[in-house]
Protein backbone atom coordinates (compact mmCIF):
# COMPACT_ATOMS: atom_id res chain seq x y z
CA UNK A 1 0.00 0.00 0.00
CA UNK A 2 2.93 2.33 0.51
CA UNK A 3 3.87 1.62 -3.16
CA UNK A 4 0.49 2.93 -4.24
CA UNK A 5 0.29 6.14 -1.61
CA UNK A 6 3.96 7.32 -3.25
CA UNK A 7 2.29 6.80 -6.98
CA UNK A 8 -0.79 8.96 -5.33
CA UNK A 9 1.73 11.55 -4.51
CA UNK A 10 3.68 11.22 -7.52
CA UNK A 11 0.79 11.98 -9.79
CA UNK A 12 1.34 15.90 -8.96
CA UNK A 13 -2.12 16.51 -7.64
CA UNK A 14 -1.88 17.77 -4.37
CA UNK A 15 -4.60 15.65 -1.90
CA UNK A 16 -5.04 15.80 1.70
CA UNK A 17 -4.67 12.97 3.94
CA UNK A 18 -8.48 12.08 4.03
CA UNK A 19 -8.41 12.18 0.50
CA UNK A 20 -5.61 9.85 -0.21
CA UNK A 21 -7.20 7.11 1.88
CA UNK A 22 -10.10 7.09 0.45
CA UNK A 23 -8.32 6.75 -2.95
CA UNK A 24 -6.20 3.54 -1.47
CA UNK A 25 -9.80 2.41 0.47
CA UNK A 26 -7.82 2.87 3.74
CA UNK A 27 -8.26 4.32 7.12
CA UNK A 28 -7.44 7.82 8.20
CA UNK A 29 -5.33 6.91 10.85
CA UNK A 30 -3.34 4.24 8.52
CA UNK A 31 -2.98 6.27 5.60
CA UNK A 32 -1.57 9.06 8.28
CA UNK A 33 1.09 6.56 10.34
CA UNK A 34 2.06 6.03 6.70
CA UNK A 35 2.39 9.86 5.64
CA UNK A 36 4.46 10.02 8.87
CA UNK A 37 6.75 7.03 8.03
CA UNK A 38 7.48 8.19 4.63
CA UNK A 39 8.25 11.28 6.06
CA UNK A 40 10.29 10.51 8.76
CA UNK A 41 12.53 8.19 6.16
CA UNK A 42 13.48 11.38 3.76
CA UNK A 43 10.09 9.83 1.00
CA UNK A 44 7.88 13.05 1.62
CA UNK A 45 7.79 16.67 2.86
CA UNK A 46 4.85 18.02 4.23
CA UNK A 47 3.64 21.60 2.61
CA UNK A 48 1.59 22.29 5.95
CA UNK A 49 1.04 25.82 5.77
CA UNK A 50 2.30 26.94 9.11
CA UNK A 51 1.90 30.38 7.98
CA UNK A 52 -1.82 30.20 8.53
CA UNK A 53 -1.37 28.31 11.98
CA UNK A 54 -0.74 31.87 13.93
CA UNK A 55 -3.97 33.71 11.47
CA UNK A 56 -1.51 35.44 9.27
CA UNK A 57 -1.73 35.11 5.57
CA UNK A 58 0.98 35.06 3.51
CA UNK A 59 0.52 32.96 0.79
CA UNK A 60 2.40 34.88 -1.57
CA UNK A 61 4.51 32.02 -3.60
CA UNK A 62 3.07 29.53 -1.96
CA UNK A 63 3.27 26.04 -4.04
CA UNK A 64 -0.28 25.04 -2.99
CA UNK A 65 -1.85 27.93 -2.40
CA UNK A 66 -4.75 26.85 -5.16
CA UNK A 67 -5.39 23.64 -3.14
CA UNK A 68 -5.37 25.71 0.22
CA UNK A 69 -8.53 26.23 2.67
CA UNK A 70 -7.09 29.83 4.03
CA UNK A 71 -7.39 29.45 8.08
CA UNK A 72 -7.94 25.54 8.57
CA UNK A 73 -4.24 24.36 8.31
CA UNK A 74 -3.77 21.87 5.51
CA UNK A 75 -1.27 18.91 5.67
CA UNK A 76 -0.68 18.66 1.59
CA UNK A 77 2.70 16.23 0.75
CA UNK A 78 4.79 16.17 -1.85
CA UNK A 79 8.11 13.87 -2.80
CA UNK A 80 11.32 14.73 -2.17
CA UNK A 81 14.49 14.32 -4.12
CA UNK A 82 14.36 10.81 -2.29
CA UNK A 83 10.83 9.97 -3.09
CA UNK A 84 11.07 11.05 -6.58
CA UNK A 85 13.84 8.89 -7.14
CA UNK A 86 12.51 6.12 -5.35
CA UNK A 87 8.88 7.03 -7.41
CA UNK A 88 10.95 6.66 -10.95
CA UNK A 89 12.35 3.66 -9.68
CA UNK A 90 8.13 2.04 -8.76
CA UNK A 91 7.30 3.60 -12.11
CA UNK A 92 9.07 1.02 -14.19
CA UNK A 93 7.30 -1.74 -12.38
CA UNK A 94 4.16 -0.27 -11.29
CA UNK A 95 1.99 2.72 -12.10
CA UNK A 96 -0.62 3.68 -9.26
CA UNK A 97 -3.79 2.11 -11.38
CA UNK A 98 -2.49 -0.39 -11.57
CA UNK A 99 -1.67 -1.18 -7.70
Amino acid sequence: MMRKLLALIAGGTPMAPRDLAQALGARLPEVQAMLRQLSELGYLQDLACRDHADGAAGCGGCAVKGACHVGAPQHLWTLTAKGRRASGMLSGELSASTL
